[in-house]
């Protein structure tokens, strides 16, 4: 039997089977006609809606994972609570809720294909799509990578809800620009990591550095450079450009023999909120809760907005001031008062402006010799490096765009990057 003759058989044996579900279950008043409730709204099972028993035929891996989460009991919560025949409730609970269907009620024979948040609920009705054996169909669509399919329900404005306005603080994170939503960072099929968080636990560097990072592990392995050895990597005018979970793991920069690098408490297994089991790291300030609804910085700051702050300069200063952490007096805002004239202008300022001190002490030291020009005409730093720049010089480059680059001033961890830039001027000067 040739290969499309076989395929044939196939599509016709699938389809064939889809018709029969499709005429003998479809959803009508009189199906589930009970004697009290005759008001009840149902998931409209029928020529749109397959149901995920039609799905698990060819995808019986993905249903056995997607029975691990919490969509797979998402009608369950609803009973457990009484508000299974609430609309506003069934239109995220169930797939494909159609409020004109007026079925009597369906509580007493339910219509257990549609319950719970199934696979065409992110997929698109099955009976409309149709993708046969082509990979390249509307099931993998723009509305499942661009997270639409996920914001529906997770902005919902549910008292207590946990998802409570989740895609709003998506849509104004810098994530959304680069593409990076709901599937980038969860598994839809699985819940074996907390979250369904597609890493968890521990990790290593690239450079060999083994971190507890828990629920932080998602965040350091994309805020990471990759870079395997800081010298070798600056001799070859490889720069960093995102080195968060090194700058935050206290290594990554180029360090000299004959000098002691230490870290900040952030750093430390230890930096964790009063209640929690986890090392959150990034998770602890980057995801503290946002502001209330009607307060500067709602769903700009906080949360999936990742951001701490905002394009209208709102700070989420609260997750500074967390139980155990600083108190409002010491740290109105993320500049906090350094503990010493880091950049040795005479004047003991935050920590932010002892980095920014540093930061332009260092590309004064780095540019006088000629060998290498700063810019910044395009908006962000550049070094132009000829080819007689000297490996001290080099090496300074680096640790220049290690602590910019990494974006926090000096908040990630203070002490490493207060270490870096002044042993990378002592060297470049002595």
């Amino acid at each position: 039997m040739s290969r499309v003759l076989k395929r044939f058989l196939t599509l016709l044996s699938i389809s064939f089977f889809i018709f029969l579900i499709s005429s003998n279950r479809s959803v009508s008043s009189e199906n589930y006609k009970t004697e009290n409730k005759d008001n009840t709204k149902a998931p409209f099972l029928g020529k749109k809606y397959l149901g995920i028993d039609v799905c698990e035929i060819c995808h019986p891996g993905k249903i056995k994972g997607w029975k691990t989460t919490a969509h797979s009991n998402a009608f369950s919560l609803l009973e457990a609570i009484g508000q299974d025949e609430n609309d506003t409730c069934l239109r995220c609970h169930t797939t494909g809720f159609n409020e004109s269907v007026k079925n009597g009620g369906y509580d007493e024979i339910r219509s257990k294909e549609l319950i719970n948040v199934q696979c065409e609920a992110c997929h698109q009705a099955g009976a409309s799509v149709g993708h046969g054996e082509s990979r390249k169909s509307s099931y993998k669509s723009s509305i499942i990578a661009y997270s639409r399919a996920c914001g529906y329900c997770h902005t919902k404005t549910v008292k207590g809800s946990r998802s409570q306005g989740e895609f709003d603080q998506w849509k104004n994170s810098k994530h959304k620009n680069v593409s990076v939503g709901c599937p980038s960072c969860h598994f839809p099929h699985s819940a074996k990591n907390t979250f369904q968080l597609k890493f968890f636990g521990d990790i290593k560097l690239a450079n060999g550095t083994e971190v507890k990072a828990d629920i932080a592990a998602m965040c350091m392995k994309c805020h990471s450079d990759k870079i395997k050895n800081a010298d070798i990597s600056a001799e070859a005018e490889k720069m960093p450009q995102k080195p968060q979970a090194e700058m935050f793991s206290g290594t990554g920069g180029v360090e000299y023999d004959g000098e002691t690098y230490s870290s900040s408490y952030h750093t430390t297994d230890s930096f964790k909120i009063s209640g929690k089991d986890a090392r959150e790291k990034c998770v602890t300030c980057h995801m503290y809760d946002t502001p209330a609804k009607g307060e500067a910085g709602n769903n700009t700051v906080g949360q999936h907005s990742f951001a701490m702050r905002d394009k209208n300069d709102n700070i989420n200063i609260k997750a500074c001031q967390q139980s155990g952490c600083h108190s409002a007096s010491s740290v109105p805002n993320f500049d906090r008062k350094a503990f010493v004239d880091y950049d040795g202008d005479g004047t003991k300022e935050g920590v932010q402006t002892e980095i920014e001190g540093l930061l332009e002490k260092l590309k004064g030291a780095i540019v006088v010799g000629g060998n290498i020009v700063f810019s910044d005409s395009s908006g962000e730093p550049e070094f132009e490096v000829s080819s007689s720049a000297t490996s001290g010089e080099k090496k300074a480059v680096f640790n220049w765009l290690f602590i910019y680059n990494d974006g926090s001033r000096g908040i990630h961890n203070t002490a490493y990057a207060v270490k870096l830039l002044q042993v990378s001027y002592k060297k470049l000067t002595e």
